[in-house]
């Protein structure tokens, strides 16, 4: 049985060039000063196209769907995972400073 290959080089190239263009956009809509709701839209977009670079520059090339899915993965936990320790490590840090 031949292997599926998702990931080829003009395949992470590309999605490297759309989540660069996804954060600017993001970037753009926080700094605007026209309207609130744009402003709100644009941290969404900010961390998806970040989320979508980084987990990007993990998976190989030549990798299969089954890769692609365990790597954007383990990557979402350690990124959130990280978030999580931050807001839980928060107020100590905190009480630490008073």
């Amino acid at each position: 049985m031949k292997k599926l290959v998702v990931v080829t080089a003009r395949a992470k190239l590309w999605a490297e060039i759309v989540s660069t263009a996804i954060a600017v956009f993001g970037l753009v809509c926080l700094f605007q000063p026209f309207t609130m709701s744009l402003y709100s839209v644009g941290g969404i977009f900010l961390c998806l196209g970040g989320m979508v670079f980084i987990i990007t520059g993990f998976i190989p090339e030549g990798a299969g769907l089954k890769t692609v899915i365990l790597y954007s993965a383990a990557v979402l936990a350690v990124i959130f995972g990280f978030i999580g320790l931050g807001i839980l490590l928060a107020p100590s840090f905190l009480s630490w400073m008073r």
